[in-house]
Parts: structure tokens; sequence; C-alpha cells
């Protein structure tokens, strides 16, 4: 991934993907409490409806928002489709890969 062809994601910008970026990161080892995290910018075209949907799921069933950050993957792909939000499980795995 080039450092010119990300969009950079920070708490102020797109706070509940930033959580769930931030609960990723402290699950997977890499820490949380980072300044902004950068996303290839093949997934700014849906940006909008991920924060959107990430939102209304982090404010409505914080539960199912933690498994679908940091769940098994079954129980991740559960909650995606229960809630519409397959496209955002992408960009959370892909993240979780380090977008490899």
């Amino acid at each position: 991934m080039s450092p010119h062809d990300v969009m950079v994601i920070t708490a102020a910008s797109h706070p509940a993907l930033f959580a769930a970026f931030e609960l990723i990161s402290h699950d997977t080892g890499r820490q949380a409490g980072h300044q902004n995290y950068a996303i290839p910018l093949e997934y700014t075209t849906h940006l909008t409806a991920i924060e959107g949907r990430l939102a209304e799921l982090r404010t409505t069933v914080e539960c199912d928002f933690e498994t679908l950050c940091i769940g098994e993957e079954m129980e991740m792909e559960q909650v995606a489709r229960a809630h519409g939000l397959e496209y955002s499980n992408t960009l959370l795995q892909r993240f979780f890969e380090e977008f490899e």
C-alpha cells in the first residue's frame, strides 16, 4: 500500500470506524492509542455508509460492535449479516490482515 494511495481515519473524522480499528489493534497486539489509521482509497467510496452503520451498531448493540471487530470469524459473519455490514466486515478483516 503506497503512502499516497490511502485515506487517513481519525477519531474526529470517523469515530466509529476509528473505534473499531482501535479494538482490533489492541486485540492483535499492535497496541491502541494511535492518532490515526490509513486505509486504501478503494474503501472511500463506501466510507460514509460504513461509518454510519458502524456508529448505529456501536450505539444500539455495543456487544455486536465488539463481536464484529474482535469476535470469532463465524460470529463476525453472523453479526455482519444480521446488520447488513458485510462490506464493513470486509474492511475490518482487511485491516486485521494489515491490508495484505
